[in-house]
């Protein structure tokens, strides 16, 4: 079986003040991928762009595809454990102006 979250995160940089400590919400949603050890996680609103790399999102043990929005707010995000695909192929679009990513799968597991 897989463990997947999904979220609309509205902005996973941005910084807030929850009693009197500063907190992002990237550090919360790391915490909360590797709490509940999610095999695919499914993100909206990102709010990344091309100055933020995928390692600083998640940095162990994930593939992150992602499809960021030239201005601001938006932007989709697939975070794919990387040691449960035998293969993982990003399906792209040219021609498609749509925030989207598409990832053909294959497992290693009997489903």
């Amino acid at each position: 079986m897989l463990n997947c979250i999904g979220i609309n995160a509205r902005s996973l940089k941005s910084l807030h003040t929850v009693n009197g400590k500063k907190t992002s919400n990237l550090s919360q949603f790391q915490d909360l991928v590797h709490t509940e050890y999610a095999d695919l996680v499914f993100v909206t609103e990102t709010w990344l762009n091309k100055d933020i790399n995928d390692e600083e999102i998640l940095p162990d043990g994930y593939g992150i595809y992602r499809k960021d929005r030239q201005r601001r707010a938006g932007g989709v995000l697939l975070a794919i454990r990387s040691n449960l695909f035998f293969s993982v192929r990003e399906i792209i679009d040219g021609k498609c102006e749509l925030e989207l990513v598409t990832l053909e799968l294959t497992t290693l597991l009997l489903l």
